[in-house]
């Protein structure tokens, strides 16, 4: 029984390998931040990943990652640090075995409709979208934080000098803030 097991194992990571689900030897490497296009054995920090595969290359861990900087635009597997998201959507890219999410990378920007709000960000509108992941979610219009722009909120470090009830914010009539930071 157990030469069966080998030779089933033997075709099925053939088959992996053919399939190009499985790298070879010598093919992870490990990626320094800000690579593009490199497959390791993780992820560094300021990095994302466009695909993952299975692999021998990595020790204990069965999968390598095609390792990116991330960029405006990109459909990426992971959303790094200083880095929100325009869109979500569910497929294959990021997990071999399995269906998983995928997000649209963006930078904060001036009226730009956001899946998340950053530290130090705010907004100035909110609506219900179907861009953001499953089901209907929330979506914000980014405010790049400035002395004298109406906000929804003022972000840590920031004041107001004015407010006024509105209907940007939220469902309702809500507050607004005029941005103030000496």
């Amino acid at each position: 029984m157990s030469r069966c097991r080998q030779a089933l194992a033997v075709v099925l990571l053939s088959l992996l390998a053919a399939a190009g689900l499985m790298a070879g030897p010598g093919a992870a490497s490990a990626a320094p931040a800000g690579a593009t296009g490199v497959w390791a054995c993780s992820v560094p920090a300021g990095s994302t990943y466009t695909g993952a595969r299975y692999s021998t290359n990595c020790g204990s861990l069965p999968y390598e990652y095609n390792v990116t900087a991330p960029s405006n635009d990109l459909w990426a597997c992971i959303v790094p640090s200083g880095w929100s998201y325009v869109g979500a959507r569910q497929g294959t890219n990021c997990s071999p075995n399995s269906i998983s999410w995928e997000y649209r990378l963006y930078t904060p920007t001036n009226g730009l409709w956001m899946c998340t709000i950053l530290s130090g960000h705010t907004y100035y509108g909110v609506r219900q979208g179907t861009n953001c992941g499953s089901g209907i979610t929330y979506e914000y219009k980014i405010v790049i934080p400035t002395n004298g722009v109406w906000a929804c909120y003022p972000p840590t470090g920031w004041s107001y000098t004015a407010t006024r009830q509105g209907t940007n914010c939220g469902s309702g009539i809500t507050y607004e803030y005029l941005l103030f930071k000496p």
